[in-house]
């Protein structure tokens, strides 16, 4: 079974912001992080609570991202595109790893943020760059050569089933930032489609009060202590 050719097949016009998309939050917030980590001033507990909650909001993101790929995207290709297979099986593994990075993440954060120290704090930060560079390899490579192989296998209702799933999955209460981390370095007229996209009552709210928000809250986490 393959993306129909009815003039409502997949297209990379689709498919690859969605990808990419949420990607490019990934290149950003995790570099940051192992900076912003390593500049909070030995003993911060407040600083580290906060840098805390947002690097395990962006974990979560990668796990709800993965999770929708692994469910919607590649449990379906093999199937399909079986010369894709060795493919998937690369793409499956790199999750296996940077989610094995990610552990490690979450259990040094939980020593920093019971402690506060430096030396704490620079074993987080290390093990980000570590995820990092995982991630970034993983992104980098999926960006490549399984975008059109999903054009070509999946059709646009599976597409949305991805895409719906993905918005979802994570708690209502932190959805407005990830969309505004999402929509941060999106050319203007990329966020005014996206926003239009959406019920007009979330894309009013994303537009005004959602935005104001989003802004507060971004230069609470950036802000470097001295």
């Amino acid at each position: 079974m393959t993306g129909s050719t009815d003039g409502s097949a997949l297209s990379l016009m689709v498919v690859t912001p969605g990808m990419t998309g949420i990607h490019d939050v990934f290149r950003r917030e995790f570099p940051l992080m192992s900076d912003l980590i390593r500049a909070v001033a030995d003993g911060d507990a407040e600083r580290a609570a906060l840098l805390a909650g947002h690097l395990r909001l962006v974990l979560d993101v990668v796990q709800v991202h993965h999770d929708a790929e692994e469910q919607f995207i590649w449990s379906r290709l093999p199937e399909r595109a079986p010369d894709a297979r060795a493919l998937v099986d690369t793409m499956l593994a790199q999750h296996a790893q940077v989610h094995a990075l990610e552990a490690t993440i979450r259990d040094q954060l939980a020593r920093w943020e019971s402690s506060s120290d430096a030396t704490s704090g620079e074993a987080l930060a290390e093990a980000v760059d570590a995820f990092t560079d995982a991630l970034v390899a993983h992104a980098v490579q999926e960006e490549g050569e399984p975008l059109p192989i999903i054009v070509e296998h999946l059709t646009p209702a599976e597409w949305g089933e991805f895409v719906a799933y993905a918005s979802t999955a994570m708690p209502e209460e932190s959805r407005p930032t990830v969309m505004g981390m999402l929509m941060e370095d999106m050319p203007a007229p990329a966020r005014e489609a996206f926003l239009g996209s959406l019920p007009e009552q979330l894309g009013t709210f994303l537009r005004t009060t959602g935005a104001e928000a989003y802004a507060g809250y971004v230069a609470a986490v950036r802000s470097v202590q001295h």
